[in-house]
């Protein structure tokens, strides 16, 4: 088309001859001609009717249902051992006699590779090495209400077994928790997997398939021992089959909206479904069901570790739960009111909670095991100690950036702030601390433990205009738990001895 238009320019605005064009060009003068009679530049498909495509030389025909069945089975191979063009050149020439040049071959295998790369549906994957991810939604009702929720989906390629588990948000606590329960439910772990180019897994897409990876996903790989390999930017297809298959378990697994009382009740459905669906189906070009190849595919798959990956996300550098604390030892506590909270209602409606007692009665369990919870409800918690907030906002305020701090701050759904009245502050650092959380007063969750009844906080803050103040937005729609009596810790101590003797 190019060289169309630079005839009509030489021809029609410089006024050369068509043999004068014809030399400067290089071309044939019954080329200049036929484009000047033209008034439409040549395309393909023009150009297709007029000389045809080319044709093939019968030494070439021969060998192209070779080349293709070559083709085609590096399709089930790993992509760093299949034939390049050269090599298969080198085989024409040796096995079958070929005689035509290297430089024909390239053509035909760049062209064909195309071709097959579009159409080529893999019959067959290495047993135990594959296993493709994606995420998917779906409405179910919880509870009586419509809810939207998320699909963890896994599959292994080889016997196509699936694996989907529901949460109700998609992020990083959720991804990682799905494979510790896809791996347990596949018996073991393949060792690769295809993955998209998610947030929770891949800080920054780099060039090519390199990526710098999140260190609790790169934790998880260490954990299983596979390999993470990434589809390239916008070509999620790379993931083949997967995406349709999240389709497939909505229509087939969740059509009609099932109706449960909590996510474990759904889940338990799912995990149960998934069995039944490998012994119902075949799998593709095959008269195995996925059940029996499944069996096979357990055999290749690394068995699992002896413990298994702790999913959440810490929120302090030791991890409680509600299920460790033992109630027992604090019956002043209303446990009931606590089981309650942990649903994170309170969240939605922006209210704080102050764990009030004595040293070693448990406090900082009680506000970590709230904060997982809320962690597995899909909020964002941050932990810290009420001396190590103090000692940012004053770092912050020193290097003017105390606005962006705070306002980083605020991202958070849920802020613990640990032993308050452990260590008195200077005026500046009280001043700052009134300001973070009167920043927060509705805006946000506040979780504190704290020694000190509310009226020794005067001691604490030095002001008891500030003290007033900051109680009054503290204790606004607050939840107060008070825990009274001997030390808990020095209670589970005593315990765990008369356990041990």
């Amino acid at each position: 088309m190019a060289q169309f238009h630079i005839i009509k320019y030489l021809y029609e605005v410089e006024g050369l001859s068509q043999r004068k064009i014809a030399n400067k060009l290089g071309i044939s003068r019954n080329t200049v001609s036929k484009y000047l009679k033209s008034n439409q530049p040549p395309t393909i498909i023009q150009r297709e009717k007029s000389y045809g495509k080319k044709e093939f030389s019968s030494e070439t025909k021969r060998i192209l249902p070779i080349i293709d069945q070559w083709l085609e089975e590096d399709f089930k191979r790993w992509g760093k051992q299949r034939h390049t063009a050269a090599n298969i050149h080198r085989r024409l020439v040796r096995e079958y006699g070929f005689k035509e040049s290297e430089s024909n071959i390239r053509k035909i295998v760049r062209e064909r590779k195309k071709v097959l790369q579009e159409v080529f549906i893999p019959l067959e994957f290495q047993l135990g090495h594959q296993f493709p991810f994606d995420w998917g939604e779906a409405d179910i009702i919880l509870q009586g209400k419509k809810r939207r929720v998320f699909l963890f989906y896994a599959q292994l390629s080889a016997s196509r077994v699936r694996f989907v588990r529901a949460y109700l948000h998609e992020k990083q606590e959720a991804f990682l928790d799905g494979f510790v329960h896809a791996f347990e439910f596949f018996g073991g772990i393949p060792t690769e997997g295809l993955f998209d180019n998610l947030k929770t897994s891949v800080q920054k897409i780099l060039q090519g398939r390199n990526h710098l990876e999140q260190e609790s996903f790169l934790a998880l790989q260490t954990h299983y021992l596979f390999k993470a390999e990434f589809c390239n930017p916008s070509s999620g297809n790379e993931k083949g089959r997967v995406e349709g298959s999240v389709g497939y378990v909505r229509r087939n697994a969740l059509v009609p909206e099932p109706e449960v009382q909590s996510i474990e009740e759904l889940n338990e459905y799912l995990f149960h479904w998934c069995f039944e669906d490998a012994k119902e189906r075949k799998v593709p070009h095959s008269n195995e069901l996925v059940v029996e190849m499944w069996e096979k595919e357990k055999e290749y798959l690394h068995p699992l570790p002896e413990q298994r990956f702790e999913a959440c996300r810490l929120v302090s550098p030791i991890n409680k739960t509600l299920e460790t604390y033992d109630f027992s030892l604090m019956p002043s506590l209303n446990k009931n009111r606590l089981m309650k909270l942990a649903k994170g209602e309170f969240v939605e409606r922006k209210e704080n909670i102050i764990f009030l007692g004595n040293s070693g009665t448990g406090k900082t369990h009680l506000a970590i095991a709230l904060g997982m919870e809320m962690i597995l409800n899909g909020y964002k918690v941050k932990f810290t100690t009420a001396y190590e907030l103090v000692e940012q906002l004053l770092i912050s305020n020193d290097e003017h950036k105390l606005g962006a701090f705070e306002n980083k701050w605020l991202k958070y759904d849920v802020i613990i702030v640990d032993e308050l009245g452990y260590v008195p502050f200077s005026k500046i650092g009280v001043e700052l601390l009134f300001q973070f959380f009167s920043n927060r007063y509705e805006r946000g969750s506040v979780m504190i433990t704290t020694n000190l009844e509310f009226s020794e906080w005067t001691n604490l803050f030095g002001n008891e205009k500030i003290t007033t103040a900051l109680l009054d937005r503290l204790t606004h729609k607050a939840h107060i738990l008070l825990l009274n009596g001997e030390p808990y810790r020095f209670r589970e101590s005593l315990k765990h001895r008369k356990t041990e003797e």
